[in-house]
């Protein structure tokens, strides 16, 4: 049973007043998106799971790679695919 106090009370108050929301993104700015020349490779790999795709034993210029719009999809593919047997099923790769 939780015990809810008067501090508990007035700090839920408090709390449920707050106007916040943080879902936690890491997305790039529409406008910036827009205006560069990025892809499916260059979002999804360029942060977290880029270091799963590291620790399984990409070189990081190949890493550098697969987020390198001016390479041919393929071709990143082709870097980016032994790698990601090994962490497709991350929890960043997951998500």
């Amino acid at each position: 049973m939780i015990c809810e106090s008067d501090a508990y009370h007035a700090i839920k108050k408090t709390i449920d007043g707050l106007r916040l929301i943080d879902t936690h993104e890491h997305l790039i700015p529409e406008k910036d998106r827009i205006a560069g020349d990025v892809d499916a490779f260059s979002i999804l790999f360029s942060m977290y799971t880029s270091s799963d795709l590291v620790s399984s034993g990409m070189k990081p210029s190949h890493r550098k790679s697969i987020v390198d719009p001016t390479i041919s999809l393929e071709d990143r593919w082709r870097i980016l695919a032994p790698y990601w047997e090994k962490t497709k099923h991350t929890g960043y790769s997951k998500a």
